[in-house]
């Protein structure tokens, strides 16, 4: 195959011909074709990557956010704290004054014990110094207040005077029992004691004998509450009433038939058991009253050995000498 000559270009300036040599690079049409394949799957692998950029509006307010914000260690505990324990408010006020009352009487407690401590070390040294003396309060704790129950009996009154001196001087010169005792501003005079008003008045009927004016009624002594500073003395106050009614019926019983009753006299001998063996006494008063019932006694166990109407007069004067301390406590 014959070679064809090259084409020439010409190029003129300013009417000056130029030589211009061009000189034309072929490629390989497939090479281009590989090489576009390649861009092309290389552009395909980028775009894989997803790009998502925000839409900013205009003429929008920007949102201020602290970012990357991480408050202290110790704000952030105690905020939680607080913000749990918020509703348990009023429940830790409580328990802090609880424990802070709690606190306070232990306190005092333990005060107190060491003040009693050097007080009851104080009263030992007293005690030791002056070995012959009671403690006030040991003394105060000793006395209380029993109450003496009423007393009512059947009397024979021998009249009712300003003043009973003279008359109850008289009566007794007659060899009748006499003793004077103020009531209601007034002085009366009583000769004899019985159970009951029937015996009251079988016993006036006699004593009127010796030329006495009489009168038989019931006399009642309310209840009266005294002091007592033994447990024998609570006894006594206790059952004195009881044994004045067995002393009184046997001896108006003994001044009217002249006899004794055995099983009256083995109930008198009971009760009297009981109240003779009682030793402790510091009440004048109530000394004086458990004399009066045990001279009684003794004088109806003479009478019964002996018949000796004497005996019962004395031991119905003991009974008025009992009466009379009575309504004077």
């Amino acid at each position: 195959m014959d070679k064809q000559p090259a084409n020439k270009i010409k190029i003129k300036i300013n009417g000056d011909e130029r030589p211009f040599k061009e000189e034309v690079a072929i490629h390989k049409w497939n090479a281009n074709e590989a090489e576009t394949a390649a861009a092309t799957e290389k552009v395909s692998e980028d775009d894989q990557f997803e790009w998502v950029l925000p839409e900013v509006e205009e003429n929008s307010i920007p949102e201020f956010k602290k970012i990357y914000y991480e408050p202290s260690p110790e704000k952030t505990k105690t905020g939680k704290l607080f913000k749990k324990n918020s509703g348990s408010h009023y429940l830790t006020i409580f328990i802090s004054a609880a424990t802070a009352i709690s606190i306070g009487i232990l306190f005092g407690f333990i005060m107190l014990k060491v003040i009693a401590h050097q007080t009851e070390g104080v009263s030992q040294k007293s005690i030791g110094n002056n070995s012959g003396a009671i403690p006030t309060g040991a003394a105060a704790e000793q006395k209380k207040n029993v109450n003496l129950p009423a007393l009512s009996t059947s009397i024979i009154q021998g009249g009712v005077y300003d003043d009973a001196t003279e008359p109850a001087n008289e009566i007794k010169s007659k060899g009748l029992p006499t003793v004077v005792i103020p009531l209601e501003s007034k002085q009366y005079v009583f000769i004899g004691v019985a159970d009951n008003l029937a015996a009251a008045k079988q016993l006036a009927v006699e004593q009127k004998k010796q030329d006495v004016q009489v009168y038989a009624k019931q006399l009642t002594f309310p209840e009266k509450k005294i002091e007592v500073s033994s447990q024998d003395e609570k006894t006594f106050a206790e059952q004195t009433g009881s044994l004045f009614q067995l002393l009184a019926r046997e001896a108006s019983n003994a001044y009217l038939t002249s006899s004794m009753n055995s099983d009256n006299l083995s109930k008198i001998e009971r009760q009297y058991k009981q109240v003779a063996g009682l030793k402790n006494f510091k009440s004048n008063e109530l000394k004086k009253l458990l004399t009066a019932q045990k001279e009684c006694y003794q004088h109806l166990l003479s009478f019964q050995k002996s018949r000796d109407k004497n005996e019962i007069i004395s031991a119905q004067q003991a009974l008025l000498s009992f009466l009379k301390q009575y309504s004077e406590l």
